[in-house]
């Protein structure tokens, strides 16, 4: 019966730390991908003066 549960024990620490290096390889590959964020500013279309720099809406007799 002890030698069952020793196995046991192995088989469900074994599984939790494969678990765990999957999500440590998980993170590292995220890390390194490459930054797919825009600019900021995209200079080949600067908006016209007139465009509006913030909106509203106004509802009435809803």
């Amino acid at each position: 019966l002890c030698t069952s549960s020793y196995r046991y024990f192995q088989l469900v620490q074994f599984a939790e730390v494969e678990a765990n290096m999957n999500a440590v390889e998980r993170l590292v590959y995220y890390s390194e991908l490459p930054n797919f964020e825009a600019e900021p500013i995209i200079l080949d279309h600067i908006l016209p003066p007139e465009w509006p720099v913030k909106g509203e809406i106004h509802v009435k007799d809803l």
